[in-house]
């Protein structure tokens, strides 16, 4: 169940180990601060584990577009994609 006093900014975050053995699993949110056009194709977790540095890049694909330009006719380009 997902609790929104778990919410923490992405860079400097730090997690207690999993006493369950199960795991953690990543919720990726993103906080829309100016208007325009925002895409994304990865995202790139840098963490330690006992001391030891390791960099993980999970590829995926997002666009936001935010303004007044947008909300005419709901268009959102997406890069590398013909519309």
């Amino acid at each position: 169940m997902f609790d929104v006093d778990d919410v923490v900014d992405a860079e400097g975050a730090s997690i207690r180990s999993d006493p369950t053995g199960l795991g953690w699993e990543l919720l990726v949110g993103m906080r829309v601060t100016e208007e325009g056009v925002l895409h994304r194709d990865s995202i790139t977790i840098d963490y330690t584990v006992d001391d030891e540095a390791y960099s993980v890049t999970i590829p995926y694909q997002v666009t936001i577009c935010t303004g007044p330009e947008f909300e005419v006719d709901g268009s959102c380009p997406v890069p590398g994609l013909d519309g």
